[in-house]
């Protein structure tokens, strides 16, 4: 079980904060449909915008130029297409696997795991936002990198899935896949340890497989149409296309990942609400897993 610490204080409600913050995204918890949550997430990210930049920045940004350095290490591929796939989250590992895709694979790793570590923070974002709380982007990082060896060790055990399914083939992929796709929700609200919140994150997809089929299939389907988009500039004679396609897929691919992780939490709310009536025990202390 994870202790009730400083980080916790930093994020637990004050007094007359019982409530969630009324403008906020999460103010008014109800029932969506999963084009709903999908545009929803859209609204989390121009809420605060200035607070989850720096989230991304901080946490993702690094991983995400350890993954460029280490795929330019590999075979040359086309920047718009390596960038925009970095959101998508279906990279296979392979069973045997050349030089240059284990280079690849390393990169996938690196980018998959600052995927995770900002997940998380960005879901204790929100939920503080439900505790009824507006904290700023060091206190969020201060409550994350606290606790970095848990987050660590599910996406670990996440990633071994994840290979499983890859070695399942497709099948596996679309199974496991989606029923992990809430793990950082769990992990920012409930308490547990790293083989509970698995388990958590399945049962709790498994309320909703077709809405968590959904959304996850909706990441790699528009970064492939983005990407397609992109690539169909390089024959309308624009001057300097490699350097504004690097640019604009940087941009679009984080948008893209921050619009996906918000929208996975509100999923994972939005399944608590239709199946625990979360919007019902919003008001009782134990009702987002307490404190930490």
């Amino acid at each position: 079980m994870i202790s009730r610490g400083p980080a916790a204080a930093e994020l637990a409600p004050g007094p007359g904060l019982s409530r969630p913050l009324a403008d906020s995204p999460v103010g008014r918890l109800r029932p969506r449909t999963a084009p709903q949550i999908l545009d929803a997430g859209f609204e989390v990210m121009r809420y605060r915008a200035k607070t989850i930049a720096t989230l991304l920045v901080v946490l993702h940004g690094p991983f995400y130029i350890a993954s460029v350095i280490l795929l330019r290490q590999g075979p040359d591929i086309r920047w718009p297409t390596l960038l925009i796939s970095r959101v998508s989250g279906s990279d296979l590992l392979h069973t045997w696997i050349t030089t240059d895709q284990l280079w690849t694979v390393g990169s996938a790793v690196c980018a998959l795991f600052g995927e995770m570590l900002f997940a998380v923070a960005l879901a204790t974002l929100m939920r503080a936002w439900l505790e009824g709380s507006d904290p700023s982007a060091p206190t969020v990082l201060r409550a994350t990198l606290r606790r970095l060896p848990a987050i660590l060790g599910v996406w670990l055990l996440a990633l071994v899935l994840k290979a499983i399914g890859a070695a399942l083939c497709l099948v596996g992929l679309l199974v496991v896949i989606p029923q992990l796709s809430i793990l950082a929700a769990v992990v920012a609200f409930e308490r547990g340890n790293v083989f509970g919140w698995i388990l958590r994150s399945r049962k709790l997809v498994n309320r909703m497989t077709s809405q968590a089929l959904f959304l996850t299939l909706m990441a790699p389907v528009l970064s492939a149409l983005i990407s397609w988009g992109i690539r169909a500039g390089d024959g309308l004679g624009v001057s300097h296309f490699e350097e504004f396609s690097t640019i604009m897929g940087i941009a679009i691919s984080m948008l893209l990942l921050v619009a996906r992780c918000s929208a996975m939490t509100l999923f994972y709310l939005d399944i608590r609400v239709r199946t625990e009536g979360l919007d019902l025990a919003i008001r009782a202390p134990e009702a987002l897993g307490g404190t930490r």
